[in-house]
């Protein structure tokens, strides 16, 4: 296995209180990565193997030197585009199964590798033909996203799930009429109040 190397390049980093946004610039896509994978992001230089940037996570937060968090967080980075090379051979893992060892080991849930990511409007969707509109529902897309990201319900409610991914596509279609009620009922299972 190679020593992972995370993707630097066209990444702008902001740090939060416990999570870390990425955006990456040729995709247009913000990242929101929990402290773990945070953590496995910034070790991955291309020189740290797993068992070290394991140490790493143990040193730095406290949950066990278990070389499977770090794959977890790696497949997590690999999936959203933030790793240099993809890893060959590497065990596919589940969160579930991460999840499992990390509580048999006493460490919280929130330690479990975990990537959000929502697309972020650019200045090209706002002057792309639908003007005014095609703005308004690019900004009111993003904004339910975040809010959905920093929401711990969110992802353990199906059916928010299931209408952020229908609004989506909605807006991927051009159909922002359908996005924003997808986005409201979105912000309802949530139990938010809707956009207008």
């Amino acid at each position: 296995m190679l020593n992972p190397c995370a993707r630097r390049d066209g990444i702008v980093r902001e740090k939060l209180a416990s999570e870390t946004i990425l955006y990456d610039q040729s995709t247009h896509r913000a990242h929101c990565l929990n402290e773990t994978v945070a953590l496995v992001w910034e070790s991955a230089d291309g020189k740290r193997p797993v068992d070290e940037i394991a140490s790493i996570l143990h040193d730095a937060l406290g949950i066990p030197a278990d070389r499977e968090v770090v794959l977890l967080a790696m497949q997590e980075l690999g999936a959203s585009g933030l790793l240099e090379v993809a890893q060959p051979g590497v065990k596919r893992l589940t969160r579930r199964e991460v999840a499992r060892r990390l509580a048999m080991a006493g460490a919280s849930a929130a330690m479990v590798p975990l990537v959000a990511t929502v697309l972020a409007p650019t200045p090209a969707m706002a002057s792309s033909g639908a003007g005014v509109n095609q703005q308004q529902a690019g900004q009111d897309l993003f904004d339910v996203e975040l809010e959905a990201l920093f929401d711990p319900k969110f992802f353990q409610n199906q059916a928010a799930r299931n209408d952020l991914t229908a609004a989506q596509a909605a807006f991927g279609s051009d159909n922002y009429a359908a996005e924003i009620a997808d986005l409201d009922a979105t912000l309802k299972a949530l139990g938010l109040p809707p956009l207008s």
